[in-house]
């Protein structure tokens, strides 16, 4: 495993920002592929924050159902992934 990603699998107060300070690069690295690599709050809380009421009141978790279309996207129809390229989705263009 490279060093860096030891320093990712470190939990908090473990020296994670420590290192980072020694090797600006990997925090530069970081950022360039996700500005919120390291947020403050935890991650599962920002994938499963944003929930919509359809008509029905059934409730759909955005953060769930993006990320299972991305990984799913080969299967999508071409009007479907029209449709998440019109809400700016670069992923299904």
């Amino acid at each position: 495993m490279q060093a860096i990603g030891r320093v990712l699998r470190q939990k908090p107060g473990q020296g994670k920002l420590s290192s980072l300070i020694v090797h600006p690069e990997w925090e530069a690295a970081l950022r360039a592929v996700d500005e919120d690599w390291n947020p403050e709050w935890p991650a599962d809380w920002q994938r499963h924050f944003a929930v919509e009421a359809l008509p029905d009141g059934t409730e759909v978790k955005l953060g769930v159902f993006l990320s299972n279309s991305k990984s799913r996207r080969a299967k999508l129809t071409a009007d479907k992934l029209q449709a998440l390229a019109s809400l700016g989705l670069d992923w299904a263009a």
